[in-house]
């Protein structure tokens, strides 16, 4: 979906790679997301082209200094506190789906005592964003998330953190992310307001996600889906082509056979929109 729109648009389209989570990355991991994107036919215009290119240029380890010096920005703004909960005690409070209560808001913890580092919210967050193409979209942080992590316990800084301040350095203009990620652009853009309250945010395309029978979204624990297994099973790109197609409702889906088909498809469903 976003290789379709950043073409039709014309723009520039950047590959980025999470992995601020050690514990979970593999080098096998990274070449399968080239491996995937080469044997689909998707192109890119900014980004690592190979494991050796990412762990050397683009990786977001060599970028930890610069969430530090932003961490310690919003330390000494006063917009987080320490939280020594683990997510057992809090959870145990509010129950598993539960948001945090807030418990060590009005505690001083020193940074020494083990913890994590948390955005002080108000009662009522609410962020507003440019819900592209058209119209404005707000969410209450407060609410859906409220007083998020932006440094875990054991040091790694929050994905949140991270991701704002690369679409900030790097300049990104336009998001495409599913719909289930409404609730971490909230928290991303209220992290650039505080950082940068000048800069104007990125507009966003939040995307519906593919969903089972039951109304569950596929997931990567949905190994019979992945693209690997699928290639393994003697499938074509053409056959991802058209499902894409056939998924999002486009005209001619079943004439689908190339992904210069599928993107005439598309062009035809932006012309059907009123």
């Amino acid at each position: 979906m976003t290789w379709l729109w950043i073409r039709h648009l014309g723009g520039e389209l950047w590959l980025r790679i999470d992995d601020l989570d050690q514990a979970r990355v593999r080098p096998e991991y990274i070449e399968d997301i080239f491996q995937q994107l080469d044997w689909l036919g998707l192109d890119t215009d900014q980004g690592p082209r190979s494991v050796t290119a990412f762990q050397q240029s683009w990786s977001q380890q060599l970028r930890i200094e610069r969430y530090l010096r932003a961490l310690t920005t919003l330390k000494n703004t006063g917009e987080l506190y320490r939280c020594i909960c683990s997510r057992r005690q809090w959870q145990a409070l509010v129950g598993e789906g539960g948001r945090y209560p807030r418990t060590c808001r009005h505690h001083q913890y020193s940074a020494e005592q083990p913890g994590s580092w948390r955005i002080r919210l108000p009662e009522k967050a609410t962020v507003c964003w440019q819900n592209w193409p058209s119209g404005q979209e707000e969410l209450d942080l407060a609410d859906e998330m409220g007083d998020f992590v932006i440094q875990r316990r054991d040091g790694q800084v929050a994905y949140q953190l991270a991701s704002c301040l690369d679409d900030l350095d790097w300049q990104m203009n336009l998001l495409i992310r599913g719909v289930d990620l409404r609730s971490s652009t909230a928290a991303q853009f209220r992290l650039l307001r505080l950082l940068e309250p000048k800069r104007t945010p990125p507009a966003v395309l939040h995307h519906s996600l593919l969903t089972d029978e039951g109304n569950r979204k596929f997931s990567k624990s949905d190994g019979a889906l992945s693209l690997h297994i699928l290639k393994k099973q003697g499938y074509a790109p053409a056959a991802i082509y058209r499902s894409c197609a056939h998924w999002q409702h486009w005209p001619e889906a079943s004439n689908v056979q190339s992904l210069n088909d599928l993107q005439q498809s598309f062009a035809l469903a932006l012309k059907q929109e009123p």
